[in-house]
């Protein structure tokens, strides 16, 4: 992807993103273009043991990627209607 494609797709993305109705519907979208796909959630995998592996191994990378990012590996199992707007 070129550079100007992705500012382009980046711009899009962002609109969207701030508007909450086209929000709603890219996460729905998502959700549904998504089934049957493995999800990697706590109810599946011991997040623990995988901080105990050695560095720059893909499931530490994993690990370390949530935590320096603040994410909740089990947000993307709730449907989508089940999430709570930003607050302002």
């Amino acid at each position: 992807m070129d550079w100007d494609t992705a500012r382009t797709f980046a711009r899009a993305l962002t609109r969207a993103l701030l508007d909450s109705n086209e929000t709603e519907q890219l996460l729905v979208g998502e959700e549904i273009s998504s089934i049957g796909r493995m999800r990697i959630t706590t109810r599946e995998v011991e997040f623990t043991g995988l901080h105990a592996l050695p560095q720059h191994t893909p499931g530490r990378e994993h690990v370390d990627h949530l935590g320096r990012g603040g994410l909740d590996p089990d947000v993307r199992v709730r449907p989508a209607s089940t999430w709570t707007a930003f607050a302002s």
